[in-house]
């Protein structure tokens, strides 16, 4: 099931969950919609976070070296709307992984643990 679809499904019925993990494509389409993590993310944790119980956990993740750190926190913040949530954890690659220091996007991985205040 489109993610979409199901967010729209889980309010409806009234379910509500403790953590939400999102890591979609960088890219996809279906067959009404294309998704793009540069310009959808905050489209999806908008609809995630109407399923957060209060308190609850989101891991915001994206691989998607053409979004910066700063352009993914801004989709998330955009996302989150007036909801307060307050960053836990961040990561990148590990340090086992080669970065080109003059080059950012090869810092692609980008993963930030949240906990939303409702």
């Amino acid at each position: 099931m489109d993610v979409f679809d199901y967010c729209r499904y889980a309010k409806k019925k009234g379910l509500s969950y403790d953590m939400i993990i999102l890591d979609p494509p960088s890219f996809a389409r279906n067959k009404k919609q294309t998704f793009s993590v540069a310009k959808d993310y905050h489209k999806l944790m908008a609809q995630a976070v109407e399923l957060l119980a209060d308190g609850g956990l989101i891991i915001a993740s994206t691989n998607a070296s053409n979004l910066s750190l700063r352009q993914f926190r801004q989709q998330i913040h955009q996302g989150m709307g007036r909801l307060a949530y307050r960053e836990i954890s961040f990561y990148q690659l590990p340090s086992d992984f080669t970065v080109n220091p003059v080059d950012a996007r090869s810092n692609y991985l980008k993963v930030i643990i949240m906990e939303v205040i409702k």
